[in-house]
């Protein structure tokens, strides 16, 4: 899992979080978490076909989070 908060600009008090996980049918599921204290949080799921893509595009979501100024927090990896 990481988990990501922004401090800048119009994105201050953002908050953001991804994880891969199994589903109970063995599906891998790429899971994203985010809002704010003034907005409802949005919780998104998307089937990956593989973990090894799951990986892949949570890796993109990393450097996209960074790129918009928001400074990781916690990254728990088994």
């Amino acid at each position: 899992m990481h988990t990501f908060v922004n401090h800048t600009g119009s994105r201050a008090g953002r908050r953001y979080a991804v994880w891969l996980q199994q589903d109970l049918f063995g599906q891998w599921t790429l899971v994203r978490f985010y809002g704010s204290a003034r907005r409802e949080p949005v919780l998104r799921s998307q089937v990956v076909r593989s973990r090894k893509e799951g990986e892949r595009l949570m890796r993109q979501i990393v450097r996209l989070r960074l790129r918009h100024g928001y400074v990781e927090i916690g990254d728990v990896r088994k």
